[in-house]
C-alpha cells in the first residue's frame, strides 16, 4: 500500500488526509505543534481554549462553510450571522491623537456596518472611528486598490497592502492605521504582511458576496470546528502525530525514501513513500 505523509495538521492537511484515506491510502500527518488547526484554531491556556486571532466567516468562505456543515451534529453550534461589528476603545486607544481630538469615553463602542447600501457606507464614514475625511479616504483607498489592473499582478504580488497605500498621494498615518486595523480584523493578517494582490482578491470576493457580512461560531474554533474535523480524520484511519517537526526529506534516486524528524532523530521509512507537503492552514 502506498503511504502518504502530510506535513502540517492545518485545515488543508486534515482535509487532504481524510480524502486520501477514504480512497485507500495509508496516511500519516506530522504536525510540529501540540494541536491541529494551524491558524484556524485556538491555544490551550490554563485549561481553556483561547483564540489567538480573529475568526470570522464571510459568505464567500464556501469550502469552509461546507466543512462546518459536514462536521456538525444536530446539537452542535451553528454559524451566527452579523451585518455589523464594533470597535471597542480601550484606555490605550483613547491616548491616540485621533481619539483625543474626538474626546471619546473609555469603553466606547463604535459600530461599523456592512457595505450593502450607500446609507451604511455614509454611516461608517461618520462613525467617529476617526475624523471623517480620513475615514472617507481610507474607504476610497479600498476602491482605488480594487481598481488596480490585473496586468499589474506581478507588481501587486511583490508589494504589501501598506506599501501600496503609502504610494498614494493622499496617504497619512491615520489612514494607514485605519487600513491596518481593517485588514487585521478581516483576515487576521497584518496589512504589512498581506500582498496588495491578495487584498485586491479578498476585497473583490467580499463585494461580490455581501450577505451575510460575516459569521462567527458561538464557541471557540478548536471546540466547534477543528476537533470535530480531527476526530473524523482519525476515524478514517489517519495516523496523526503531534510535536513531530520535520527536519529533512531523504531522497533516493529522485524519490523520497524517508522523513527525518527533529525530535530524537526519529525517522519514518518507506520504500515507496509519497510526500505531500501541504500548508498548515487554509
Amino acid at each position: 500500500m502506498t503511504t502518504v505523509v502530510i506535513v502540517g495538521a492545518g485545515l488543508a492537511g486534515m482535509v487532504a488526509a481524510r480524502s486520501l484515506a477514504g480512497v485507500g491510502y495509508e496516511v500519516a500527518i506530522l504536525e510540529a505543534g501540540k494541536r491541529a488547526g494551524g491558524k484556524a484554531g485556538a491555544d490551550r491556556v490554563d485549561g481553556h481554549w483561547r483564540e489567538h486571532g480573529y475568526h470570522i466567516f464571510p459568505s464567500w468562505y464556501f469550502n469552509t462553510r461546507k466543512l462546518i456543515k459536514e462536521t456538525q451534529k444536530e446539537d452542535d453550534v451553528k454559524l451566527i450571522d452579523f451585518d455589523q461589528f464594533y470597535y471597542l476603545l480601550s484606555k490605550a486607544d483613547r491616548q491616540k491623537p485621533r481619539y483625543r481630538k474626538l474626546k471619546l469615553k473609555f469603553g466606547t463602542m463604535i459600530p461599523m456596518y456592512s457595505f450593502n447600501s450607500i446609507c451604511r457606507i455614509v454611516k461608517n464614514v461618520f462613525s467617529g472611528l476617526a475624523p471623517w475625511p480620513e475615514v472617507f479616504l481610507q474607504a476610497y483607498f479600498v476602491i482605488d486598490a480594487l481598481a488596480e489592473r490585473m496586468s499589474r499582478k506581478h507588481f501587486l504580488d511583490r508589494i504589501s497592502r501598506t506599501g501600496l497605500l503609502r504610494s498614494r498621494w493622499y496617504a497619512n498615518d491615520v489612514i494607514a492605521e485605519l487600513e491596518g486595523e481593517s485588514t487585521l480584523k478581516a483576515s487576521a493578517v497584518p496589512a504589512y504582511e498581506m500582498s496588495a494582490m491578495t487584498a485586491k482578491l479578498v476585497t473583490g470576493y467580499w463585494l461580490k458576496n455581501r450577505t451575510p457580512f460575516l459569521s462567527i461560531l458561538s464557541q471557540d474554533m478548536q471546540t466547534a470546528f477543528i476537533e470535530p474535523i480531527l476526530e473524523g480524520v482519525k476515524k478514517a484511519g489517519v495516523d496523526v502525530r503531534f510535536e513531530a517537526r520535520v527536519k529533512s526529506l531523504d531522497m533516493n534516486t529522485g524519490k523520497v525514501a524517508s522523513v527525518t524528524l527533529d525530535r530524537k532523530s526519529t525517522r519514518l521509512n518507506s520504500s515507496h513513500t509519497d510526500i505531500s507537503r501541504m500548508p498548515s492552514s487554509a
